[in-house]
């Protein structure tokens, strides 16, 4: 792990502790409702299917 830690820094500055997720989709529905504020791309839509050709399907596709 590299040497940069997370910082709470609303009222003073505050190491976040880190954890686990219980599951993938806690980390996507938390990225998800905070990507605009963390690296300016907004949402267009989650969890959009790439159709019946490719059979896929991207967790947020956004601009």
């Amino acid at each position: 792990m590299s040497g940069l830690k997370l910082v709470h820094a609303k009222s003073g500055v505050t190491e976040v502790v880190s954890r686990l997720a219980e599951a993938e989709l806690d980390v996507q529905v938390l990225a998800e409702a905070n990507l605009e504020a963390m690296v300016g791309v907004r949402i267009l839509a989650g969890e959009y299917s790439t159709g019946s050709v490719h059979g896929g399907r991207v967790n947020a596709l956004g601009h």
